[in-house]
């Protein structure tokens, strides 16, 4: 042990280093660093002990290189890094008991969830892995779509369900929710009852994975509660916002691991899923929506549900407050909904779906624009002018100039090449919807 005030000099040499380095590391960076335990055994030869192995090869792979820069221009010439003697951290106990909450929703259930075309692979398999039998061949469960089109709905849905088949521990969280939580435990230092808590579960129902993307350590620590789980034969439900291999900044080995298990879709609703949906919450807000009312709604508001119940939500608060409980009447809606209707009709229009297209494929403007017949190029474009003809009310001579285009023919080419993907490859459709939900948002 250092003479005490060699050491205290150490420790202000130590967090004169942390300050430096800060703004040029990013947060989980800053939190390894600032898990380190100063041992200075001399005032040139310094080690730092890491809590765990994790933290120490985090350390190793990508910042021992500026450290010793650091500490070299402070005196000190030489720095090791090691594994604290403590008990690695990451590593669960089974055997000690850890606080659970499950996070569930209630309200959220299978039989309030209006099953259609759309969804019907989701609930299927929602349905199948809620009772009290594991499914080995749909672990992990992955539920992918837009935002808004009921996969959370879905995940209570089956975490509710589970409960009621026996499994007690079933855990919802957000995967925001999961890095916020690890990154408290790394500057807590309780990654252990972090890991505890996670990997001791029934079934862990992880919220929108892509929020993962990028977070390395936040996904290291998810792969290793990943791998456990699944070794334990506990359920893995998730939902994300498109295909797990299109996520930008997730591990390798997390898409392979998402991959090996069953996979399903959810997809913009179909106008009779809009119509029925309407008619469904209305009920449950005791309020008579007729029939004519809940077509026009459905007709026009096209992007998801949460945007329908929005619409609905704001019919409903100007027949019952702004106008003393009148009737929905077509006209009532009309006027309620003109705001949302405009500013609808300003996103689908045809710069905005270039635009929106273009940047999803990463491609410049002029670049959808040209005449270039390249791949990368062609599909987008056709893709961007079935759009346009879907979500506008332009004619194809229209369409065609507005893609500086001499010739309609070109664009219903495109619409029809569109088409015929669309039905004959699943992938195609559900990146088409995607980029479709995009716009209508």
């Amino acid at each position: 042990m250092p003479e005490t005030q060699h050491y205290e000099q150490a420790l202000l040499l130590w967090q004169s280093v942390l300050d430096m380095m800060a703004p040029l590391c990013s947060k989980d960076d800053n939190l390894v660093l600032a898990s380190l335990t100063l041992k200075a055994k001399s005032e040139k030869e310094w080690v730092l002990l890491a809590p765990n192995k994790f933290a120490c090869e985090q350390i190793r792979k990508s910042l021992f290189e500026a450290l010793q820069m650091f500490l070299g221009n402070k005196g000190v010439k030489k720095v090791k890094i090691e594994v604290a003697t403590t008990p690695d951290l990451f590593v669960a106990d089974p055997t000690t008991p850890a606080p659970f909450e499950s996070n569930l929703i209630s309200d959220y259930q299978f039989h309030n969830f209006i099953a259609a075309p759309s969804n019907k692979e989701a609930f299927a398999a929602t349905e199948r892995v809620s009772s009290g039998v594991f499914m080995a061949d749909s672990n992990p469960l992955l539920i992918y779509g837009a935002t808004g089109l009921g996969k959370s709905h879905l995940m209570h849905a089956v975490g509710n369900a589970m409960r009621r088949n026996g499994r007690a521990a079933v855990m919802y969280m957000s995967a925001e929710q999961f890095v916020n939580e690890f990154i408290a435990s790394i500057s807590g230092k309780s990654q252990r009852a972090f890991a505890n808590r996670l990997r001791n579960v029934d079934a862990l129902l992880i919220d929108d994975v892509q929020f993962l993307g990028g977070k390395e350590q936040s996904q290291a620590e998810f792969f290793h509660t990943f791998n456990e789980l699944i070794d334990k034969k506990r359920q893995i439900i998730m939902t994300c916002d498109r295909y797990p291999k299109e996520i930008e900044g997730l591990q390798a080995r997390l898409k392979s691991r998402f991959g090996a298990g069953l996979s399903v879709s959810v997809r913009t609703p179909e106008p009779e899923t809009r119509f029925a949906i309407l008619k469904s919450k209305a009920k449950e807000q005791h309020f008579t929506l007729p029939d004519e009312v809940a077509y026009f709604i459905a007709e026009n508001v096209e992007s998801n549900v949460r945007d329908l119940e929005g619409a609905l939500k704001k019919l409903i608060f100007q027949c019952r407050v702004l106008k003393n409980d009148v009737p929905a009447t077509l006209s009532v809606a009309q006027a309620a909904l003109y705001d949302l209707l405009q500013a609808q009709k300003k996103q689908t229009s045809v710069d905005n779906i270039q635009r929106i297209v273009a940047q999803y494929y990463g491609i410049s403007d002029d670049d959808l624009l040209s005449r270039s017949r390249k791949k990368i190029f062609a599909e987008p474009r056709m893709l961007a002018m079935a759009l346009t003809r879907e979500l506008t009310d332009l004619s194809l001579k229209s369409i065609a100039q507005a893609y500086q285009r001499k010739d309609h023919s070109t664009v219903m080419h495109a619409v029809e090449n569109m088409e015929k993907r669309r039905q004959s490859e699943p992938r195609f459709r559900e990146e088409y919807e995607n980029i479709r939900t995009i716009i209508t948002a």
